[in-house]
């Protein structure tokens, strides 16, 4: 009997990707840029981290989501072609040479199997799509950066932060009443995204070197890498 074709989630940070890929995406353009904006708005960042303003505020708020929006701001007030034209510069020249190659042929032979593979991330859509469009991933559910309509960056948002349990709104949205009718799996090294990888049939946890303890104690599937 034929096998039928699957759902496949896939994260993108330290899941395909070595490294946290939003806020490097930022980097890369301030350098290339050197507009004063960014760099005042980067040294605000420095100072608050050094004094501990976002380990504080963890205990109150998500610390990561506002120093994440913090520095997405700024982006604001610059044009969507220059954003895409470096946010694909990024891929090729940051993100490309940084797959981690034992998780790619995992979603390699999702593809050859004919599943459907999506990328679900709190990563920027700018750069993502990039991914998606090389290897011919069905589509990305990502954390999009707002442009106005004549395509000026916000310096904020579009929607939600595809972050912890929004990644599974994100795809209930998308999906509806597929996810009940189709096997479901998806992969993430990150604790965050238990929601996602209790709600799918399996899920895997990517792992570099060693197992993760929560793996264990909720019964997921893992996937050591070196």
């Amino acid at each position: 009997m034929e096998e039928k074709a699957r759902l496949v989630f896939f994260d993108f940070c330290e899941t395909l990707i070595k490294y946290q890929t939003a806020d490097k995406y930022i980097d890369f353009c301030r350098e290339i840029l050197c507009y004063k904006q960014m760099n005042f708005l980067q040294m605000i960042v420095s100072v608050l981290t050094k004094l501990r303003f976002f380990r504080i505020a963890g205990f109150f708020i998500s610390s990561d989501v506002v120093r994440k929006k913090i520095i997405l701001y700024q982006l604001k007030n610059i044009d969507y072609y220059t954003l895409d034209r470096l946010a694909k510069e990024y891929y090729q020249q940051c993100l490309k040479p940084s797959i981690i190659y034992p998780i790619m042929e995992r979603l390699l032979s999702h593809l050859q199997s004919g599943d459907e593979v999506w990328i679900v991330s709190g990563g920027y859509d700018m750069y993502i799509k990039y991914f998606v469009e090389e290897y011919g991933l069905a589509g990305y559910i990502a954390t999009n950066i707002a442009f106005t309509d004549s395509g000026i960056c916000m310096g904020t948002f579009r929607g939600l932060d595809c972050m912890r349990s929004n990644k599974v709104i994100l795809i209930k949205k998308k999906f509806g009443d597929m996810l009940d009718i189709v096997d479901t799996i998806a992969y993430s090294d990150s604790k965050s995204d238990l929601p996602l990888l209790l709600m799918v049939k399996d899920g895997y946890v990517i792992s570099k070197n060693k197992s993760q303890i929560w793996s264990v104690e909720n019964k997921l599937k893992e996937i050591l890498w070196e």
